[in-house]
């Protein structure tokens, strides 16, 4: 995947001058349109996560199997991801509602194993050969990181847009001295090194909860809200880290720190769009985030001021 692939998202062209709140409230179908989709009765239904900007249950039917219904709003690509690329790694698919900022997916239920329930084994080899897995998809990407121009480019646009959310008092936490120093951090030059060798396709925020396996080579992967074509690196790290492993061990801090401002400035984003957040959900994971990075900065001698 590169900056000239024709599957580049046209958000990229404007994701820095989206308008604030530009994303309509959550639409959620009725069941009866929900097993209409399906083509069969809903006989069984498991709320799994209801907030501001999602509402996802899974689906037991009468005729046509399990399903998980996933309503969602905010700048996300997940249903022309679906639509554009072809790859086992995929479940199958239904779209309910496609509309600007706002739809409604249905997907078959996965029946391999999440990642969670794995144990013991060679976690690094395993992270790895997914990560690869996703890195050979031929799909349509949300934003292009590919070169540390158009990275850090992004960073600047959504750490200014912090400030500015701090203002409606979204974000408490981030004090002011924190965003500047995430904002001179990445201007580093030596975060170039993320860069440097193996750039392309990536999942973007890969999970436990969204990879399933049966570690004998059955694997498919879910919610592809945010793809990117970034250092393929970001999605081994994140993926690690996400499974309890150091990842210091394995990455350096230039990939680690890109991985960490790339999900923090997503997130942003995404808050920017939204009619209504959680305010303390997303402050939490922020305020976790933008530690981290400072952290792991600090302890790998960057000077950050």
């Amino acid at each position: 995947m590169t900056g000239d692939s024709k599957k580049d998202n046209a958000i990229e062209q404007f994701a820095v001058t989206l308008p604030r709140r530009c994303a309509p409230e959550l639409a959620v179908s009725s069941p009866p349109e929900i097993a209409q989709a399906i083509g069969s009765k809903i006989i069984k239904a498991l709320p799994l996560q209801h907030n501001s900007d999602s509402f996802i249950i899974s689906l037991e039917t009468e005729s046509a199997g399990d399903w998980i219904y996933k309503a969602k709003c905010g700048p996300e690509i997940e249903p022309r991801f679906y639509r554009e690329t072809s790859s086992g790694l995929l479940p199958e698919y239904k779209i309910i509602r496609e509309e600007e900022f706002r739809y409604e997916i249905l997907l078959r239920k996965i029946s391999l194993p999440p990642l969670t329930e794995t144990r013991g084994g060679d976690l690094p080899h395993l992270m790895e050969t997914i990560a690869s897995a996703v890195a050979e998809l031929d799909a349509p990407v949300f934003l292009n990181l590919s070169t540390p121009e158009k990275w850090r480019g992004f960073c600047e646009v959504w750490l200014h847009r912090l400030g500015e959310m701090k203002s409606e008092n979204l974000f408490p936490d981030c004090e002011d001295s924190v965003i500047k120093l995430l904002a001179n951090l990445c201007q580093d030059a030596r975060l170039d090194e993320a860069f440097a060798d193996n750039v392309g396709f990536i999942h973007g925020d890969l999970h436990p909860a969204n990879v399933f396996t049966n570690g004998q080579g059955g694997l498919q992967v879910i919610d592809w809200q945010m793809p990117l074509a970034a250092p393929r690196a970001f999605d081994r790290a994140c993926l690690l880290e996400r499974m309890g492993v150091k990842i210091e061990d394995f990455f350096g801090a230039p990939e680690i720190i890109g991985m960490k401002l790339t999900r923090l400035c997503c997130c942003l984003l995404t808050a920017w769009c939204l009619p209504v957040i959680d305010v303390a959900r997303n402050d939490r994971y922020v305020f976790s985030l933008a530690s981290d990075i400072i952290s792991v900065a600090t302890k790998s001698g960057f000077t950050i001021k």
